[in-house]
């Protein structure tokens, strides 16, 4: 049988590799998200209208941005695993091709915030050893340049992200149906889809 007019059943189309997944996603993740973007935006919104940037001011605003950056780029991981999104022919053709890539923007995010808490660690440090320290006005060029840097390194150190997998996609049904699979590059490319795909070709 020709797999373009092979369809494919429900249990095949959903995207939660597991029940624990689909609980974590669909029930734990919104409500977090939401008390996420909407307390990370408030903190912004004080933090930029205080009269004084301090650097961990600024770093904590960053922090912030990092975080609603973070929590934004799981929203499509999440929206993967409602059954309404999963079996959505437009969803699914926007979304499996760019999964490795949304992964790979927020480990950088994660990167870019785990490095700015460190440096907020290290302003705290400075203003209890010297506390004229956080009175001083921080250089905008050198803020600028040292961010610009910690930008470029965690983009460097995840990068790999965007390259380590290959997506394999394919139409199915009458291309009212499309599957994907990720793989590991280093892997030679598979003639069927593993486990509970390798019923159909996928060549």
């Amino acid at each position: 049988m020709d797999s373009s007019s092979l369809c494919l059943p429900e249990s095949q189309l959903r995207l939660s590799g597991s029940n624990l997944e689909a609980f974590l996603y669909t029930v734990l993740f919104p409500p977090i998200c939401l008390f996420g973007v909407v307390g990370n935006a408030l903190t912004i919104l004080v933090l930029v209208n205080n009269d004084f940037m301090s650097r961990a001011n600024i770093f904590l605003t960053c922090l912030a941005v990092c975080d609603v950056s973070f929590l934004i780029l799981i929203i499509p991981h999440s929206l993967a695993n409602f059954d309404r999104f999963a079996f959505n022919y437009t969803f699914r053709y926007l979304y499996l091709p760019s999964k490795m890539h949304l992964i790979a923007f927020a480990n950088w995010t994660s990167a870019v915030a785990i490095w700015l808490v460190v440096g907020v660690c290290f302003e705290r440090v400075a203003g209890v050893r010297s506390p004229l320290h956080r009175l001083t006005t921080p250089s905008r060029g050198k803020l600028t340049t040292g961010l610009l840097t910690l930008l470029s390194c965690c983009a460097a150190l995840t990068f790999y992200n965007h390259v380590s997998h290959h997506c394999f996609i394919k139409s199915f049904c009458n291309a009212s149906q499309i599957m994907a699979v990720c793989l590991d590059v280093n892997l030679d490319r598979p003639h069927v889809l593993p486990t509970r795909h390798s019923s159909f070709s996928f060549q």
